[in-house]
């Protein structure tokens, strides 16, 4: 259940949510983000980081989600920049910590920054436009690419901006049409998000200016980079979005839900979970000393690599996933500081054809023993069934236990 939204009293609209969150008796945890729009991994390295200046969205509502060590702290920093609200121009200071069981919703013309260390967040945004009339007539400044103004730290109250702020919620046929446009865009990009801000010149005149700056080589991955033990599994690039030499966001743009998992641990040493109809597509966020270890062992009926074992050790990346097909059963160990980011991708049994509407199963997860239990290919491999490909749903308001798994 969404908990109900607790609102800072300070600034009007700016408040938490509760997310859909589930705890296992092995102390795995599960958050849920059943969405099919895109939401943005933000990163800010491993070092004490500070923004050193506000942003604010003029078209978009912020829902951070921050991940990272108990132990943290974030400190946020607000003040009410929109045309119109009663408590414009306030300011906020607001220390936290980092926790997957809440959101914080930040309104469009809410002028903010963060200052943290080690944290992660999680942007499930909402997107709004200008008033028609004003959008048509050029009243409205407002652009997709110029959303965002920087406003520098330190401005007296006399001197703070007043924005007017988008206020009608977009349409689903806008958020594709966002998300078509960075899938287009993104995929060669050479340079650093643009920094945007508001300069007066000696004439009095202000203008919005753009600063961009060229991504280095050790910002760009292979699209692809295959594992040789078992076929399919491997590593895809994520789209990358740099705002810094080791600050930026990745857009999933997937179509397809969203679990972060914690406190990873298996109850069982020796448990496999096999995905019968998914593809899992794991991110894995956390202190790049962390050591990763993910054993695998291939149970599909017609795979070349049909029964054999792979054993891979990384370092947990915000650029890239690692891709398990289903059929793949496998393991996670030393996650116990790392969350997983997991944007499975569905498989459909019945035929493309088909008009009957698909329905999630309910039994897409296995727990396989290796140990104790003697274990075949031929043993499982008929629970992995053939599927006809990837199928866009519609996502269920509570996600059911069996379906989000790991």
């Amino acid at each position: 259940m969404i908990l109900q939204q607790n609102r800072l009293a300070e600034i009007l609209g700016l408040g938490w949510l509760g997310n859909e969150r589930r705890v296992r008796s092995n102390g795995r945890a599960i958050t849920f983000f059943p969405t099919l729009e895109p939401v943005n991994l933000i990163f800010k390295g491993d070092r004490p980081f500070s923004y050193g200046h506000y942003g604010v969205h003029l078209g978009q509502e912020d829902r951070l989600v921050f991940l990272g060590p108990e132990a943290n702290t974030v400190t946020g920093y607000f003040i009410d920049c929109r045309l119109g609200s009663p408590t414009l121009h306030e300011r906020l200071v607001l220390e936290f910590k980092p926790d997957p069981s809440r959101m914080l919703c930040v309104p469009p013309g809410v002028a903010h920054t963060f200052d943290t260390f080690g944290v992660f967040s999680l942007n499930h945004y909402r997107l709004h436009l200008p008033d028609p009339e004003k959008w048509l007539s050029g009243e409205s400044a407002w652009t997709i690419e110029g959303d965002i103004v920087n406003v520098p730290m330190g401005l007296r109250d006399d001197d703070l901006p007043i924005f007017d702020a988008n206020m009608h919620p977009a349409s689903g046929l806008f958020y594709e049409m966002i998300r078509r446009s960075q899938l287009d865009s993104l995929g060669d990009l050479k340079h650093q998000y643009p920094s945007t801000e508001d300069i007066t010149f000696e004439t009095g005149e202000v203008r919005r200016l753009k600063f961009w700056k060229r991504l280095g080589r050790t910002q760009q991955l292979p699209e692809w980079e295959p594992n040789t033990d078992i076929d399919g599994v491997g590593w895809r690039r994520h789209l990358v979005v740099w705002t810094g030499d080791e600050t930026g966001y990745v857009p999933l743009l997937s179509k397809r839900p969203v679990e972060v998992v914690d406190r990873e641990r298996s109850s069982i040493d020796n448990e496999l979970c096999l995905c019968q109809r998914r593809d899992e597509v794991l991110t894995f966020l956390g202190p790049k000393d962390a050591i990763i270890r993910v054993m695998m062992v291939d149970f599909r009926r017609d795979s070349k690599t049909r029964g054999r074992r792979n054993v891979v050790e990384f370092q947990p990346t915000i650029l890239r996933q690692l891709v398990i097909p289903r059929g793949v059963g496998y393991r996670v160990d030393g996650a116990d500081k790392v969350f997983i980011v997991n944007c499975p991708e569905l498989y459909s049994v019945t035929s493309e054809t088909s008009e009957e509407p698909f329905v999630v199963p309910t039994s897409t997860i296995t727990n396989v023993t290796l140990d104790g239990v003697p274990y075949t290919p031929d043993q499982y491999s008929e629970l992995v069934t053939s599927a006809s490909g990837p199928t866009i749903f519609t996502p269920l308001s509570s996600p059911r236990r069996e379906e989000t798994l790991l």
